[in-house]
């Protein structure tokens, strides 16, 4: 995979990661305007303020009305970042891909528009800038803080020069 570089240490390995990607499992679709996402789980209000700072109440409802809730808004936003990249790059993704203890085989396609494409690049630039200033500063030690800011800088810039 292209993000590979990205994928699995501070990408991917999250709660929140496991209910993105039971999010595609659970879905049919093999393309995902980036809209439909931010749409699903509830990111527009934040997208709004334009801080993803501090979450708000944001997850998917699955066809059974259960709800699958999201911690950390930038949790999301890092994931749907590489998602995206790796769906311009490589042409799309798999689930076993992405998780390597599924057995899925989906692939899938995420495609942004510019504005949603702008959003995701400023969201991952301002963690970078000032990544003490959101709640995962909580939960990481200052050195895994620093480089989780670093490799959101490179996959902005990525993203940026990919599309």
């Amino acid at each position: 995979m292209y993000i590979d570089k990205w994928w699995g240490d501070y990408f991917g390995s999250t709660d929140d990661s496991a209910v993105l990607l039971d999010y595609f499992a659970k879905d049919g679709a093999a393309e995902y305007p980036l809209s439909k996402i931010f749409a699903d789980f509830g990111l527009y209000e934040q997208i709004q303020w334009g801080d993803f700072r501090e979450t708000e109440e944001i997850g998917f409802t699955d066809e059974d009305g259960r709800t699958h809730e999201i911690d950390m808004a930038m949790n999301l936003i890092m994931d749907l970042a590489a998602v995206t990249l790796e769906s311009a790059c490589g042409g799309g993704v798999s689930l076993s891909e992405l998780d390597g203890n599924t057995l899925n085989p989906k692939r899938f396609v995420i495609q942004p528009d510019q504005d949603e494409l702008d959003c995701l690049i400023e969201a991952l630039l301002d963690f970078s800038d000032c990544p003490e200033e959101y709640e995962l500063a909580d939960l990481c030690a200052p050195d895994d803080l620093r480089e989780m800011a670093a490799q959101c800088k490179d996959l902005a810039y990525a993203l940026r020069s990919a599309l």
